[in-house]
């Protein structure tokens, strides 16, 4: 996902570059929470489907919020339409195990 972020130049250290990734996906999922908090409709979906106008719709206001505090939620360069639609599927295919009643007595004694 992060290799067409790439710039020509001087190569990162693989420790920096998952910084960066850690620190951007803290802000994500801060963003997504407190979208939650401050508009209750806006609940993020527990399946992604391409083109869906609820999807889309979610995340623009993601976006939008991602954008408006630099201070909470990373530098505003990070965040772009494009990078939220890249995150939004991994991040419901990770937090897909652990939510819509997946976590059963033989879920976790499987485990």
């Amino acid at each position: 996902m992060i290799a067409q972020f790439y710039q020509p130049g001087p190569t990162r250290l693989s420790g920096a570059l998952h910084g960066h990734f850690v620190d951007l996906y803290s802000a994500f999922k801060l963003g997504i929470r407190n979208l939650f908090v401050v508009y209750k409709e806006k609940k993020c979906p527990l399946e992604y489907k391409a083109g869906d106008d609820d999807l889309v719709e979610y995340m623009e206001a993601l976006n939008n919020l991602l954008c408006l505090d630099a201070k909470k939620y990373q530098s505003k360069k990070w965040w772009s339409y494009g990078v939220v639609e890249l995150l939004l599927p991994m991040h419901i295919g990770y937090t897909s195990e652990f939510s819509g009643g997946a976590q059963t007595a033989g879920w976790l004694s499987h485990k």
